[in-house]
């Protein structure tokens, strides 16, 4: 699931090139808590911001280190 353009898409863009990961959007759900749902049931994954994270306490939660590592 991916993010509208904005901010946070930007910011996950950013990450994952400098981790050397490319990455593909299926669908777009803008609907935090319909992609909250979606995560639960399994069938995506959503990056999101600690605060708005901190609403879903039932999903798994990983940071990510400030600045992303590569395996080159």
């Amino acid at each position: 699931m991916g993010f509208t353009p904005g901010a946070i898409r930007y910011a996950v863009d950013r990450a994952f090139r400098a981790a050397g990961v490319d990455r593909s959007t299926t669908f777009r759900v803008d609907n935090t808590v319909a992609a909250a749902a979606l995560v639960r049931d399994g069938l995506g994954v959503r990056i999101m911001p600690k605060a708005i994270a901190a609403r879903f306490p039932d999903l798994p939660q990983y940071r990510f280190d400030p600045h992303a590592r590569t395996g080159r």
